[in-house]
C-alpha cells in the first residue's frame, strides 16, 4: 500500500471510476495526466476483465440454459457480480483515502 500526495480532484476521479460509468469514462480520458488516476483506472479494468465479464457470462448462460445446472450457474454468476461490486467499493475507498493499493 502506497500513500501518495494527490489532490482532492484526483481522488474523486479515481474513486468514481470504480462506481459510475461516467466516472470510468472521465478517468479513462484523464488517466494520462495523473499517475494516481491511471493506477486506479487499471485496477478497475482488472476487476472488469477478470470478474465482472466472466460473472455476467455465467449468469446469462444459467438464464438461457434450462436444466438443473442452470440454478447453480445463476447463483454463481450473481455471487461473482456481488463480489466484483464489493471489490469496486473497496477500490473506491482506497482511492478516496489517497492510497495506491492493488485489488487483484
Amino acid at each position: 500500500m502506497e500513500m501518495t500526495n494527490t489532490t482532492k480532484q484526483e481522488k474523486i476521479v479515481a474513486a468514481s471510476a470504480y462506481l459510475f460509468e461516467l466516472g470510468y469514462i472521465i478517468s479513462w480520458l484523464t488517466q494520462t495526466n495523473s499517475e494516481f488516476t491511471k493506477f486506479h483506472f487499471e485496477q478497475e479494468n482488472k476487476i472488469i476483465k477478470m470478474i465482472i465479464i466472466p460473472g455476467i457470462v455465467i449468469l446469462f448462460v444459467g438464464l438461457l440454459w434450462e436444466s438443473v445446472a442452470s440454478k447453480f450457474l445463476i447463483y454463481t454468476g450473481l455471487t461473482i457480480v456481488i463480489l466484483s461490486f464489493a471489490l469496486s467499493i473497496k477500490g473506491a475507498w482506497h482511492a478516496f483515502k489517497g492510497e495506491k493499493k492493488k485489488m487483484l
